[in-house]
């Protein structure tokens, strides 16, 4: 594998060679969580005798930046921290940065040490008591050839989409089995249409048999040229609903792999890095592949009948890792992605080394495994072959592998498919090495898709500076080079359902939910618990696709019953999910079930007490983080200042539309010292500002 083309690596001086393990450039992070008498979350990470220096960096998990010093600076030797500026029901993030000097050998002139200094990260998500965002529309799209012959099993999915909170939709599109350009743009403007019917609410695309694949960019991600070079498969195209892709420019035939060529007006397009993917798309496709001995339409059956065996409960998944490396410090240590990643799970010691088709025979399920080697089409080097994968059991849920070739998936008996083919598992696969995958989010629940756009929307280095997500950062003398090639690359893909989750342990199901008008400005609803395993619920209010779903209750009730208030507003629709309280090692969370929905015809019920809108803040004062709660009379745009004593506004949230009633919008503090600051909130109807102050 080369360093070539199209996906480079950012440069911040020379690039050096250098010999240590991926493990080394890896803080494995693990975090336990207490609640009471004081919220606090402690953060575990593996020790390295040769670090020099710990820095730990903080943020809400929707901002894209961190700030620009650290949270905190333990000592060097410290494999934990706590964190008692927390609050219950919030998200934090966190990165860890480990700065190490090793010595690597020792120079044969001199006799002296030659000593080597780089950057090893980690990353979590972690939070106590987080409740679930609502789980919206999941878009099945389906080759119509295989859509008859998989009803049953189609059918199954949605019941079991919609027993986890989702709201699935199945669209059957045309078979292509060559590349087509004009069933690319048809499919495109399907899904840009169906979004824009359910603004806001689309979140996972789910990709079944052979859908028309988009085709793009200028790349060889993998370094070879020039047979590589060229187009690659792009599904996360059809997840980019705002971004422009053009067919005018590039001019790269490819005579050995025509495939990949990619010339004006074919059809494929110029873009090699995507704009900015919304929509998490996942591709089961099991078209061409006749190393297995079932057929496409049989490993279809196959995979949907496992995927409904663990999503529904019934596979017992141990929650540890293995990692198969055979690149080791090759290239940019390709499996400290895993070594990073696969810690958040278990703790650091449920992930190890070992061989893949050995330890992943049985009868223990790992719920996650990473493999790379030198590779081509069917093909990792020391891990396996696609003849492995269609004669050897695999026991392991979600996969990771890496290797030439084999991520550009279209191709006969390719690898990555056949990673999801195997039996009796894999459910999703991802080629992780180029660029990293981060996928600590799911250690709060989040669904792969959400790690997925994580991956496909990074980059390591913004403006000369860490950006959001960095794998690791090499030093030579005083320069330094970040080991990182394809970030943002229209080639990062996912084999699988998106929508599949670490921890999958089935929620109840709330199965009515009746709502009544109060004179003057009220709606009552209530709701019947369900036998067992609810742990609170989670109450949600639509009144049109513009305005979108709102959370009523920040924090899960336990009462089965809310009392809301509205003005005016005709017909107004309220979901009512259960939720469980999930415990990992990132953290705990709220899982979410089935919700019900009640329809209260709201014409007639008044508002006559309040005719301006209000703010509320709690807590205040407030240590991390504080909720601005908005009450308006008029939908609009709104700003959110917070402003320091010198006048100066040193945070910001907008946002160009909000409708009338309740919000809550959480703003985390903790980027800013000790003081007396104003929240200033800018509406329709003028300005609202109350005192804040923050105490640590």
């Amino acid at each position: 594998m080369k360093h070539t083309l199209g996906l480079l690596a950012l440069i911040l001086g020379c690039t050096v060679v250098a010999a240590q393990s991926p493990k080394n450039f890896a803080v494995q992070m693990s975090a336990s969580v207490v609640e009471s008498p004081t919220p606090s979350i402690t953060l575990t990470w593996n020790a390295d005798k040769n670090t020099t220096a710990i820095q730990i960096f903080r943020k809400a998990k929707d901002a894209s930046t961190w700030s620009a010093q650290p949270y905190a600076t333990p000592a060097a030797d410290a494999v934990d921290w706590t964190d008692t500026e927390v609050e219950i029901g919030i998200p934090y993030e966190y990165r860890v940065i480990r700065d190490i000097t090793q010595q690597i050998g020792v120079d044969t002139n001199t006799q002296e040490p030659i000593m080597r200094r780089y950057w090893a990260f980690g990353y979590l998500l972690s939070g106590i008591k987080v409740p679930p965002a609502l789980r919206g529309r999941v878009l099945i799209l389906v080759d119509s050839t295989v859509a008859s012959p998989l009803q049953e099993e189609l059918d199954t999915l949605v019941t079991d989409l919609q027993r986890e909170g989702w709201t699935p939709t199945v669209r059957q599109v045309a078979r292509r089995e060559q590349f087509d350009g004009a069933a690319v743009e048809a499919n495109r403007q399907l899904i840009k249409d169906f979004a824009n019917q359910y603004r806001n609410e689309l979140q996972h695309i789910l990709i079944i048999g052979r859908v028309a694949i988009p085709y793009s960019g200028d790349v060889a991600p993998d370094g070879h040229v020039p047979d590589h070079r060229g187009a690659w498969p792009a599904d996360g195209i059809y997840g980019d609903l705002d971004g422009s892709y053009t067919d005018q420019y590039n001019d790269v035939p490819n005579t050995q792999r025509p495939v990949n060529s990619n010339i004006p007006g074919d059809g494929k397009y110029d873009q090699s890095l995507f704009g900015k993917v919304e929509i998490a798309v996942g591709r089961v496709d099991f078209y061409d592949m006749p190393q297995f001995e079932a057929s496409e339409v049989e490993l279809l059956r196959q995979y949907f009948h496992k995927n409904h065996a663990f999503r529904s409960g019934q596979t017992d998944v141990a929650i540890e890792g293995v990692v198969d490396d055979h690149f080791g410090g090759y290239g940019e240590y390709f499996a400290a992605t895993a070594w990073r990643s696969f810690p958040v799970f278990g703790g650091y010691p449920s992930v190890k080394a070992a061989d893949w088709f050995t330890e992943l025979a049985g009868p223990k399920t790992y719920l996650w495994a990473y493999g790379c080697g030198g590779g081509s089409n069917t093909s990792a080097n020391g891990v396996g072959t696609t003849a492995d994968f269609a004669s050897k059991p695999v026991h392991a849920i979600h996969a990771q592998l890496f290797g030439s070739y084999f991520g550009d998936w279209n191709t006969r008996n390719n690898l990555l498919r056949a990673s999801i083919a195997a039996s009796p598992y894999t459910l999703t696969c991802g080629w992780a090495g180029r660029p990293a995958w981060y996928m600590h989010h799911m250690g709060l629940g989040e669904p792969i898709g959400y790690s997925l756009l994580i991956s496909q929307n990074n980059r390591s280095i913004v403006n000369g500076a860490l950006g959001t997500y960095t794998p690791n950062v090499i030093y030579s003398g005083t320069s330094a080079s970040l080991a990182s090639i394809g970030d943002g690359g229209v080639h990062i893909a996912l084999m699988g359902d998106p929508t599949l989750r670490a921890v999958m342990e089935p929620v109840p199901s709330v199965t009515t939910v009746v709502g009544s008008t109060e004179y003057p400005n009220k709606v009552n609803l209530s709701w019947e618990a369900p036998t067992e395993g609810a742990d609170g619920y989670m109450v949600f209010r639509y009144r049109s696709a513009l305005r979108g779903w709102e959370l009523l209750t920040p924090r899960p009730i336990t009462e089965t019953a809310l009392r809301d208030s509205v003005r005016s507003q005709g017909d107004v629709q309220y979901r009512v999910h259960a939720v469980g309280l999930r415990q990992t090692y990132s953290g705990s969370y709220y899982d979410m079930g089935q919700g019900a929905v009640a329809t209260v015809l709201t014409t007639g019920v008044q508002d006559a007490a309040r005719t301006a809108s209000a703010m509320h803040l709690a807590p205040n004062p407030a240590a991390s983080a504080t909720v601005v709660q908005l009450d308006l009379v008029n939908d609009g745009s709104a700003a959110i200042d917070v402003v320091d004593a010198t006048g100066t506004v040193v945070l910001r949230r907008t946002f160009d539309a909000l409708w009338t009633g309740s919000h809550h919008v959480s703003i985390d503090l903790s980027p800013l010292p000790n003081g007396a600051y104003r929240v200033c909130v800018r509406t329709a109807d003028g300005v609202m500002s109350a005192a804040l102050h923050v105490l640590r």
